[in-house]
């Protein structure tokens, strides 16, 4: 690990070029299963920050959504990259097979080994953080907890997009 030898030959850097980017427009079915228990479907036809819907059931929403839709593919593409997706988790499926799972950093997937031309099935699934929801209760404890943001904007929640897929070569 710690030698003087340097090696003879270096490796040449692989650029990437970026030959496809588009983005999917699709009617979306959303599943919000909430913390409580209580669960709720919104059909979509776009992403939206779920804090500046005037929904209650959006815009208090902590828990998992899950974003499902087909799409069309005619051409063969190497990556889905999420857009904007509010510091949530994200977990992506294509046709019933998990892809991966990002924590943190840009929500971007290889996809094709999974990606198939034709009708291909989506699915998101994407975990919120608690904010909102405890704003929404009154309960002394959390009352105590959350005082200090009731004069703050609500946190950004959901997928805003937009979604792309992207052909790398």
């Amino acid at each position: 690990m710690f030698e003087n030898e340097q090696p003879e030959v270096k490796s040449a850097d692989k650029k990437t070029e970026l030959v496809f980017s588009k983005e999917i427009q699709a009617n979306w079915t959303v599943e919000g299963k909430r913390v409580d228990g209580k669960n709720f479907t919104w059909n979509m036809d776009a992403l939206q920050d779920f804090s500046a819907s005037k929904d209650k059931t959006q815009n208090t929403f902590a828990g998992t959504i899950i974003y499902k839709t087909k799409i069309t593919v005619e051409d063969a593409i190497t990556h889905l990259d999420l857009g904007n997706v509010n510091e949530g988790i994200t977990e992506l499926y294509v046709n019933g097979k998990k892809v991966a799972k990002r924590w943190y950093g840009r929500a971007m997937y290889p996809v094709s080994d999974v990606l198939e031309e034709g009708e291909n099935a989506i699915e998101i699934h994407y975990t919120t953080v608690l904010s909102n929801y405890c704003l929404s209760l009154d309960i002394p404890a959390v009352n105590r907890w959350t005082n200090r943001y009731k004069n703050e904007p609500l946190t950004s929640v959901g997928l805003e997009g937009p979604i792309k897929l992207i052909k790398y070569e």
